[in-house]
């Protein structure tokens, strides 16, 4: 059981040093993973083992008390590990929160009904630490997912005067580009304190319908084509 409590505890720990950081670079996810699924394993397996020998040493003889006692001493610090646990649960959906908003459009899709199943209420919304723990794993490997492929799709991009239908392109979370569907304007997209915003960036036309138009068509030719990468850093 110590080994368990300790790692736990040690897990606890690393979670604590973690960075509460949007930008790609500083945001290992996959480790952030691993430390999620580590304290929802032990956790499960820790209650499990503790519930079960709590109920066989209710039906003993009082020779038994003292190893009942014991029990219970560390059912009360496992509690106090939880509300710590819990702690760190809630802060991490705090964050996700706010940084949905300046993901890609495709991305905040795929979050939404994630997002949406995050207590509104600790104190009166029943939802276990478990399905809370799993839920924010989840979250994670859908941006890991979205981070590993090209993701192409249509928007309404709202202008000054009126909104205009534009065709995306995303590249992971590396690089995003738009064009519109008359071909006119192009542009970047970026997160940004107000959220994922598209930024006009002229002389993109051609270079992105190209590669919409090789993904679309599945015919990749052996022709480099060079597209801007932004090096400014996201808005937190």
């Amino acid at each position: 059981m110590e080994a368990n409590e300790e790692k736990v505890k040690n897990a606890v720990s690393q979670w604590v040093e973690v960075e509460n950081s949007i930008s790609k670079e500083s945001i290992e996810w996959n480790e952030k993973k691993i430390l999620l699924k580590n304290l929802a394993d032990v956790l499960r397996q820790e209650l499990k083992i503790k519930n079960e020998e709590l109920d066989k040493t209710k039906l003993a003889s009082d020779a038994s008390s003292l190893r009942r006692n014991e029990l219970l001493k560390t059912k009360e610090s496992n509690a106090e590990l939880i509300s710590l646990v819990r702690e760190k649960v809630t802060t991490f959906e705090n964050h996700i929160k706010t940084l949905r908003y300046k993901l890609p459009i495709p991305l905040q899709s795929k979050l939404a009904p994630m997002v949406k199943r995050f207590p509104l209420n600790e104190e009166t919304d029943q939802v276990s630490l478990a399905s809370r723990l799993q839920n924010v794993i989840g979250i994670i490997t859908e941006i890991q997912n979205f981070d590993l492929v090209v993701t192409t799709g249509e928007e309404l991009l709202e202008g000054e005067k009126n909104a205009k239908e534009i065709k995306t392109l995303h590249i992971g979370l590396g690089a995003s580009y738009y064009v519109s569907s008359d071909g006119v304007d192009s542009g970047i997209g970026l997160p940004t304190k107000e959220g994922w915003k598209w930024i006009p960036v002229e002389g993109l036309n051609d270079k992105v319908k190209s590669i919409l138009s090789m993904i679309t068509n599945n015919t990749f030719d052996p022709e480099l084509i060079s597209l801007p990468v932004s090096t400014k850093k996201a808005e937190k």
